[in-house]
């Protein structure tokens, strides 16, 4: 190896390595904030659906990276209908196109598209009321779409922050607006995706949540702690009124996706360094399927849990 990228070897190593120890601190990050450890790590892929024999599945986001990847699992496995709900009609047009032409084109009646942007409060309305005249349950909801570090001062139509309306708020509002028809369906679940980034994450309550912190990133990082800490509270909820539904956190992994489109240069390069580490989309997407699949004892009976 040369002497260049042995650099770059022992550099990307010894973040890695931090980035880990830190991980192993997550009970410490919990435990100020109130909470249980409850890090989990997926190890096997469903291989079949269980629950409603109309098996309804929602994914925010599925027009790329691992919503698509899921959105394809589901199909492949039988659900009935797979709802993409996203912002861009145009973009989820072609992804249900793509998608078709991996698991067969008798697969186009079980797929719906739905506009839905997650940044605006309204949209998100409008969407859950389309979804609910659509759907008599919901037996996933997978909360994939996002947003990450979008420049300092973007805001949404609403006046928050744009990363937190897009990651926190606009998930959030959407499934309370979909409990009934989750609590409909036998043993749903609930899988929303946060990241590791929630290590560095506080919440700035003061702000309202309506200004940008100190930097892109740490904005980033307290949107994926809210989705962590939203997912630790519903669970305690769900389970006090046993309503059957069981949600997660979950950390996909590092992996490439659109959802870096926003890097600035600095960020972007330190980015293609774990490139020669980063798992692909295919990876990625197994976690968010093993929490909304998996019916095992080590999975039903944790949720609130964070898994990677």
């Amino acid at each position: 190896m040369s002497n260049k990228y042995g650099f770059f070897y022992r550099l990307y190593a010894w973040l890695y390595f931090l980035v880990r120890l830190q991980l192993e601190s997550l009970e410490n990050l919990l435990t100020n904030w109130g909470l249980k450890d409850c890090r989990k790590v997926a190890t096997q892929l469903p291989t079949s659906l269980t629950g409603s024999s109309n098996f309804t599945v929602l994914i925010t986001g599925a027009n790329s990276g691992i919503g698509k990847e899921c959105a394809k699992h589901f199909l492949a496995l039988g659900a009935t209908k797979v709802i993409i709900a996203c912002r861009d009609e145009a973009k989820a047009q072609t992804a249900i196109e793509e998608l078709l032409k991996e698991v067969g084109d008798d697969k186009r009646k079980n797929l719906i598209f739905v506009k839905l942007d997650l940044s605006s409060l309204e949209s998100v309305r409008e969407a859950a009321a389309e979804i609910c005249q659509k759907i008599d349950h919901l037996d996933v909801l997978l909360n994939n779409g996002g947003v990450m570090m979008c420049p300092n001062g973007w805001k949404s139509v609403d006046g928050f922050e744009y990363q937190f309306a897009t990651n926190y708020l606009g998930h959030f509002l959407l499934t309370h607006l979909l409990l009934d028809k989750l609590k409909a369906a036998p043993n749903a679940r609930i899988v929303n995706l946060t990241s590791i980034a929630l290590l560095a994450g506080q919440m700035d309550f003061e702000s309202n949540f309506k200004h940008s912190q100190k930097d892109s990133f740490s904005t980033y990082a307290q949107s994926k702690l809210a989705n962590h800490l939203f997912t630790v509270a519903l669970a305690k909820r769900l389970k006090r009124f046993s309503s059957g539904v069981s949600v997660y956190s979950v950390h996909p992994g590092v992996i490439i996706t659109e959802l870096q489109r926003h890097l600035d240069l600095v960020t972007y390069l330190s980015t293609s360094i774990q490139r020669w580490t980063a798992i692909s989309v295919q990876l990625g997407a197994q976690t968010s399927l093993h929490c909304a699949l998996s019916q095992g004892p080590e999975v039903s009976s944790e949720s609130g849990y964070y898994y990677e």
